[in-house]
């Protein structure tokens, strides 16, 4: 299966636009650690953004027909990789030791897989894309309203992606607390339980279509 090229020019175009928007193309006054740990967390938070809300809603737009796992599971793994060539250097700049740096990009790959079931289930035969669409986006999205409006989570991470980089990825006043791995475990949990659902629903026959029978 060729890899999505289109996607890895659109994940390569939006994260230098990204990095131009939050990092800037010129280096700050005060070049320090202090000065570009709060650049590289917004860096992280649009691109969370790219590939929490903005991938899953592009597909799932998509007319035609549906998609298998595989070529969903072959993006996602795409973007992950992605994901690691842009963080792992930024990291260097940062106030954030290796087991930080390791849970921030635990819980953004996490969400990469969950975003991937969720597209899964959504692009299978019968899945309804729409609705799909929507309830993503209401998990993805939803955790920084019911964290404004005091609402706690059920469990660590469970309140989306970007309510948990705020937590994972602290400014250099707040580096001291200590790594929540909760908080990075809890896609992989989201994650695991979409793609039994998206495998699930994918091995069982469209209806109104006959099974293939082997010839001879």
């Amino acid at each position: 299966m060729p890899i999505p090229r289109g996607l890895l020019l659109a994940a390569m175009l939006y994260a230098i636009a990204a990095f131009a928007a939050t990092v800037g193309l010129k280096p700050p006054i005060q070049p320090t650690s202090s000065a570009y740990t709060p650049m590289v967390r917004s860096l992280l938070a649009a691109v969370a953004f790219g590939i929490v809300l903005l991938w899953p809603t592009a597909r799932m737009a998509e007319r035609g027909s549906p998609w298998p796992a595989r070529r969903v599971a072959l993006d996602a793994v795409t973007l992950a990789i992605a994901l690691q060539a842009i963080f792992w250097p930024l990291h260097l700049v940062t106030q954030w030791t290796l087991a930080r740096a390791a849970a921030i990009d635990l819980m953004l790959v996490g969400w990469i897989a969950a975003a991937g079931a969720a597209i899964a289930c959504g692009m299978r035969p019968g899945g309804r894309p729409a609705a799909w669409s929507l309830a993503w986006i209401a998990v993805a999205a939803g955790g920084p309203l019911l964290d404004v409006l005091g609402v706690p989570a059920p469990w660590p991470g469970a309140l989306g992606p970007f309510v948990a980089l705020i937590e994972l990825a602290p400014v250099p006043e707040q580096s001291s607390q200590p790594v929540e791995w909760a908080r990075a475990a809890w896609p992989w949990t989201v994650a695991a339980a979409g793609w039994a659902l998206a495998l699930r629903g994918a091995a069982r026959p469209t209806p109104g279509v006959a099974p293939a029978h082997p010839v001879g």
